[in-house]
């Protein structure tokens, strides 16, 4: 099936192979949306999506590199607060975020993942990060330790 939505902004073949799967996939699911609409309730789908029929602009992918760079680093010490966001710094020492801390990652040694960091930081002299520029966070720059602390401990 050739899609008319065919990704050119996608330059790596595989990837922008991997999304033209999802498309297919997903046509596919409207298509069955279809069916089930006319076998159930008698409809076409005109009938509960009107419109002209056109299409709006395409979204164009691009790298968003520097916005994640962004939002990590204004916002990894954010922690929920029941229903808002604070910065860990701001909870009192007593807050249940540092009980649950510790009682979950209170040795982070035994948790997996740092396990796997530790292990590959033994073996390669520095976490397995690929950074095109320095972390935007210092407390992350050190690639030869696993900062076990950041977001977690004030």
């Amino acid at each position: 099936m050739m899609n008319p939505f065919e990704s050119t902004d996608e330059p790596d073949r595989h990837i922008r192979k991997i999304w033209e799967i999802f498309f297919e996939q997903e046509v596919a699911h409207l298509h069955k949306a279809v069916e089930a609409l006319k076998k159930y309730e008698k409809k076409e789908w005109q009938q509960v999506i009107p419109g002209t029929g056109e299409y709006p602009e395409l979204l164009h992918f691009k790298t968003q590199k520097e916005y994640v760079r962004e939002v990590l680093a204004s916002q990894i010490e954010l922690t929920a607060d029941r229903e808002t966001f604070v910065d860990i710094h701001d909870l009192p020492a007593g807050h249940e975020f540092f009980d649950w801390q510790k009682k979950v990652n209170g040795k982070t040694r035994n948790v997996p993942s740092h396990e796997v960091v530790e292990e590959y930081i033994g073996k390669n002299g520095r976490d397995y990060r690929s950074e095109e520029a320095e972390n935007p966070v210092p407390a992350l720059q050190d690639r030869k330790t696993d900062n076990t602390e950041i977001g977690r401990i004030r």
